[in-house]
């Protein structure tokens, strides 16, 4: 997820499921005072956060269950960019299937 824009209030992407010590130096970044479990990055224009959705055997993982929180003021504009990888799978066959 890159931030593209970040003039609004709120608009974070909270992953519930993490646990955070709440690390005072991060909190430009993580939503320190939010009072909830899990983390909540803070949208900040040209910040990116990555995060993988699978393990290495296609599992889904429950840490990184994760939900865009509701802007409360302004506007948030936001680039989700897709990647993937599948055991097996090299970038050459996709391109010889293309």
């Amino acid at each position: 997820m890159v931030y593209v824009s970040d003039a609004c209030e709120g608009g974070g992407t909270e992953f519930p499921m993490l646990s955070s010590k709440r690390d005072r130096r991060w909190c430009d970044f993580v939503d320190c005072d939010n009072g909830r479990e899990g983390v909540a990055f803070k949208p900040r224009k040209g910040a990116a956060v990555f995060w993988l959705n699978f393990d290495e055997e296609g599992r889904g993982l429950k840490e990184t269950v994760h939900a865009g929180l509701p802007v409360t003021s302004g506007v948030k504009v936001g680039l989700n960019i897709w990647s993937w990888w599948q055991r097996g799978l090299e970038a050459e066959h996709l391109i010889k299937e293309l």
